[in-house]
């Protein structure tokens, strides 16, 4: 999401999905949650939130949120934010399926599921951080959900369940965690990266270094299983290098490695186009053929990108494409007319300028009109407008903002001389310096002239 541009979102800090949809963090403490092809609508009733995580079903995503003064909050869907009870002095948060998890400032780790009361982890304490991820077993369709939990001390635990917590041998000096389907991945403090899986049992194997990944900053991961005998789960990695570069390794067929291929890579490589990154992220999306992995980046300008499954309803598959831009409005101009024009008559034109971004313009909105040859300025008319023409430009400006998914009109009135037989195309602009996207800012309208009598 980019810098503020005029209210609204002030900029993103994380990102989190799980499906179907993801939310975003702002730098002013709120969250905007947003789903497959809309826009980010803000959550209502929180404020201050320190950070997020998103758990899910098949058919609704489980939203959590912790705030400043340590509570934590969740919702499902469009409903309203509750706050958990029994729980106070939070400072971080996962989810993982239908579990969420809080760890409290005292070390202690706290599980629930659905609507049942958060009960704490027996066998663990001096906990900093907790991750989860879950793997399908087609022997009972069955989902396992990895637990993994980081001490203060650089030790890292995992629990399957109840029967508590093992130490991962091997690991020492960890500074962050992620889990996803059958692999975890740890970031020791001289940046290196460590991977291990998860035995059938539900313990893990030994650990293993990343090759060729130095200077990381921080790691996320993701898993996918398509609801297929024959498809095999999959997770892959992302590396965020300290120049703001990212890698990822792994599973790929998705193209959430964003190399560009949907190639498996042992080894990482680096996800292109993306440079200036300050936070990656990644998931396992539910869906109708199955939990689907979609690789997620927060640039150091705002800026929210996204590749892999193609929730977002705009994705490249392999290639990073920015999916949020909050603060910012976006101008698009339709043209239309009724009917062919007939010479020695006149033509009238509908000119449709419509905010398809997230908060509402600044400044003046200016529309231009390049009449082609054959057709004069009559008239232009539109609430709020005020329009002149100079032979052969039309000019018109709005000093009032247009909200988001909100339209203005003009009707554009023109002569129509012998000169335009036998069809004219009219083109025209959208300007408005709070629209940083020019992309659909033009349209042009073909028009079909009759000679007339």
């Amino acid at each position: 999401m980019a810098p503020d541009q005029g209210g609204g979102l002030s900029g993103v800090k994380t990102v989190a999905a799980g499906g179907p949809g993801g939310l975003a963090l702002t730098g002013d403490g709120s969250v905007w949650a947003w789903s497959d092809r809309s826009k980010p609508v803000q959550v209502s009733g929180l404020s201050d939130v320190k950070a997020t995580a998103m758990g899910s079903n098949p058919s609704s995503a489980l939203n959590t949120a912790l705030r400043g003064d340590g509570s934590v909050w969740e919702w499902s869907g469009e409903s309203a934010p509750l706050q958990v009870g029994d729980l106070a002095g939070v400072m971080a948060i996962a989810a993982g399926a239908t579990a969420r998890f809080a760890v409290k400032g005292d070390g202690t780790v706290w599980e629930w599921s659905g609507q049942s009361t958060p009960t704490q982890v027996s066998g663990l304490s001096g906990v900093v951080a907790v991750s989860a991820g879950v793997e399908w077993d087609w022997w009972d369709a069955l989902p396992f959900l990895h637990r993994v939990a980081l001490k203060g001390d650089g030790t890292v635990w995992e629990w399957p369940g109840p029967e508590g917590a093992a130490q991962v041998s091997g690991l020492a000096g960890i500074v962050a965690i992620a889990c996803a389907g059958d692999t975890g991945v740890a970031l020791k403090g001289d940046r290196t990266v460590w991977e291990w899986k998860f035995a059938s049992s539900g313990r893990p194997s030994s650990p293993m270094q990343v090759s060729g990944l130095t200077g990381i900053l921080s790691v996320a991961a993701g898993a996918s299983q398509a609801w297929s005998w024959f498809s095999e789960a999959g997770a892959h990695g992302l590396a965020l290098k300290e120049d703001g570069t990212v890698w990822a390794w792994g599973d790929n067929r998705f193209g959430q490695l964003g190399d560009g291929t949907t190639t498996h890579r042992a080894s990482p490589v680096q996800v292109g186009g993306l440079r200036e990154v300050a936070m990656v992220a990644a998931a396992a999306v539910y869906t109708e053929i199955g939990t689907l992995p979609v690789s997620l980046a927060v640039k150091r300008d705002g800026t929210a990108w996204a590749w892999g499954f193609n929730e977002f309803g705009r994705l490249d598959r392999s290639k990073p494409v920015q999916v949020i831009q909050p603060g910012s409005p976006d101008l698009a101009i339709a043209m239309s007319h009724g009917g062919d024009f007939t010479a020695g008559d006149q033509g009238a034109y509908s000119l449709k300028i419509t905010n398809a971004g997230w908060t509402a313009t600044t400044g003046t909105v200016t529309v231009t009109d390049t009449l082609p040859p054959g057709l004069t300025y009559l008239s232009a008319i539109g609430d709020g407008w005020t329009c002149s023409a100079t032979d052969p430009t039309v000019t018109c400006t709005n000093p009032s903002s247009i909200d988001p998914e909100a339209s203005s009109t003009i009707t554009l009135t023109v002569n129509v001389s012998p000169t335009a037989y036998p069809g004219v195309t009219n083109l025209a602009a959208v300007t408005n310096p709070s629209d940083p996207n020019i992309a659909n800012n033009t349209a042009g309208d073909p028009t079909v002239v009759s000679p007339g009598g």
